[in-house]
């Protein structure tokens, strides 16, 4: 005999005793339990309602987004019943997904990428912003280099201009660059590479090849104006890239001065958007003149930051002498443009 005896006798006692009537009362929250090989697990009563869960918040985003699409979710209560579930499953067979009628992080991202897509198929297109139609490939080879088909833009005569005079002259030539490597990219703001852009005549504009490296995706922009651009040419060598629009309606600069025609202290300007800030004007001298076997470059003290590159340097005459396309880090105010005049060579 010993602990084995004794349970099945204690528990027989407890079922005579419940069988008479009797209250069974334990001194614990806890019923005891009786460990034997014989004890049986009694199913659940029939009929007992099961508690209700409260609504799922991802489960009705989920049942919204489906219904937006056209499926049929039933009611949206955020609770995943068969009718959802088969939605679940039928969106997930038309997006070339694993049909299995759950929800999850990954059914969310391909729901708000489908609602996404959805929107933009049925907004009225706006005349002056195009969905862009370049193949998003990474770019391994350039097009072939050619110098501006135009003839050299005359530079304007040397009338001084004020600082206010020559912004005003020049801000509705210069443009920012936006560029990215895939159009999904492009449209949700990812890995975007952003610079400037000078206009030389009504369809095209000079800027550095590093800004739009890898980035076939480009549009330029002006205040809420926006356009498709492409490169047309590529030196990457010498970092020339001139892009081209298919709407000739660009403003051009008024004039490009040539390199050999400069002088060491004269007043310039740029004009950019560095760290993205648009149309920012800079005052400076020309600090040095330096040909070298890559081509020609302007060093100014007229700041240059991130963003900057593709800008214009301009004399004060509003005349492009520049580029803007670098900067040595470890010195002050040592800023370098290549000649505007290189474009045409």
């Amino acid at each position: 005999v010993g602990p084995s005896s004794y349970y099945p006798c204690i528990e027989r006692n407890i079922r005579a005793l419940q069988s008479q009537g009797a209250r069974i009362d334990y001194p614990s929250q806890a019923v005891p339990r009786i460990d034997t090989p014989r004890r049986m697990q009694h199913p659940a009563e029939p009929n007992v309602p099961k508690k209700e869960t409260s609504p799922d918040p991802a489960v009705r985003q989920v049942q919204r987004y489906l219904k937006s699409l056209g499926y049929d979710t039933g009611p949206v209560d955020g609770r995943s019943g068969p009718q959802t579930r088969s939605a679940i499953a039928a969106f997930q067979r038309d997006r070339g997904l694993q049909p299995n009628g759950k929800v999850s992080g990954s059914l969310l991202n391909a729901l708000q990428i489908a609602v996404g897509e959805s929107k933009r198929k049925h907004e009225i297109p706006r005349p002056r912003v195009a969905e862009p139609k370049i193949v998003a490939t990474p770019r391994s080879v350039w097009p072939k280099w050619r110098s501006v088909d135009s003839d050299l833009l005359p530079a304007r005569p040397g009338s001084r201009l004020s600082p206010a005079e020559v912004y005003e002259a020049v801000k509705e030539s210069v443009w920012v660059i936006v560029a990215g490597r895939t159009t999904m990219d492009f449209n949700r703001l990812r890995e975007l590479s952003q610079g400037s852009a000078v206009v030389i005549s009504p369809s095209s504009l000079l800027t550095n090849c590093h800004v739009v490296k890898d980035r076939p995706i480009i549009a330029i922009v002006q205040e809420k104006e926006v356009k498709e651009a492409r490169v047309a040419a590529a030196d990457p060598s010498t970092d020339r890239c001139i892009l081209a629009v298919d709407e000739a309606n660009l403003v051009p600069v008024k004039g490009v001065r040539l390199f050999l025609g400069m002088k060491i202290g004269e007043r310039v300007y740029t004009v950019g958007a560095p760290s993205g800030l648009e149309l920012t004007l800079g005052e400076g001298i020309i600090s040095g003149l330096r040909p070298s076997k890559t081509g020609r470059f302007v060093q100014t003290t007229a700041p240059i930051s991130p963003g900057s590159s593709g800008g214009g340097l301009f004399d004060n005459s509003g005349n492009l002498i520049g580029v803007t396309t670098f900067l040595l880090k470890e010195a002050q105010a040592l800023n370098f443009a290549i000649a505007a005049e290189d474009y045409w060579r």
